[in-house]
């Protein structure tokens, strides 16, 4: 009995596998505003679902680290969540630039 519930659990646990498999995030950023004309607000809005999207790959790729032909996949991901933060670091900064000349010429 004790042997045939111990190859009971093993086989629920290999079979259990993908309830626990790692899904690469659908998000959709759509596009980010531009840093030369945007308000806060929509700087805001952005920076959070960029922080969010980025927190989603990050959990994406620790997830993948590890598992078996999983290193591409993590390293996609990865690549995925700097181009994307780079993006809107590069407003925010475009934004801030913008900032500065509204306030240079009040």
């Amino acid at each position: 009995m004790l042997k045939r519930l111990s190859c009971l659990v093993a086989v629920s646990a290999v079979l259990g596998g993908p309830a626990f498999a790692c899904d690469y995030p659908a998000g959709d950023l759509g596009e980010l505003p531009r840093g030369a004309t945007a308000t806060q607000q929509e700087m805001d809005a952005a920076r959070k679902k960029v922080a969010a999207y980025v927190k989603q790959l990050e959990d994406y790729a620790a997830c993948m680290d590890g598992r078996p032909g999983g290193t591409r996949d993590r390293d996609r991901a990865i690549e995925e969540a700097q181009r994307v933060a780079e993006r809107m670091n590069r407003e925010i900064r475009q934004f801030n630039r913008s900032m500065q000349l509204r306030q240079a010429s009040t």
